[in-house]
């Protein structure tokens, strides 16, 4: 019988025994859930968290991102579906949107300078954006929140 490589026997060790050799996917599970359940964030999404957190007004892409922790845009992003459940450009959609929420009721900005201050250029996908995350354009929602602070 041959040696043992890698991680699993040679599949002819299987063709002999009753043994089934895993599949792909319960081996993709067992390392998922490996990796899911260990107490600590891999570094890399949580540097890539701080960025987000601290510099979302900037022209950020996937591949910025990666480069900035060192790792490929699809490593990156298994790595954050891992322990965010979300693609990293997701999290910084809903970090901008955050910020946009707390520009529109705390200032009288309007909604193209709110954008441009959250750092979308675009009006009309910033209106698109804001409007999945909180289910009001960003006029309506701030007129809606002036209402309910003026009713007490």
């Amino acid at each position: 019988m041959s040696a043992v490589v890698g991680r699993y026997p040679p599949y002819e060790t299987y063709k002999t025994s009753r043994r089934r050799p895993p599949s792909k996917r319960a081996a993709k599970d067992l390392t998922e859930s490996r990796l899911r359940d260990s107490s600590r964030k891999n570094v890399r999404v949580t540097s890539v968290l701080a960025l987000i957190s601290s510099r979302f007004y900037e022209p950020w892409s996937l591949e910025l991102f990666a480069q900035n922790v060192n790792v490929s845009s699809s490593r990156l992003s298994h790595l954050f579906q891992v322990h965010e459940q979300t693609p990293p450009m997701a999290a910084l959609k809903v970090r901008r949107m955050e910020w946009a929420a707390v520009l529109l009721r705390s200032t009288h900005l309007s909604v193209k300078e709110v954008a441009a201050g959250v750092g979308i250029l675009d009006v009309c996908h910033f209106v698109t954006d804001f409007q999945d995350i909180y289910g009001l354009t960003p006029a309506v929602y701030r007129d809606h929140k002036i209402a309910r602070m003026a009713n007490g």
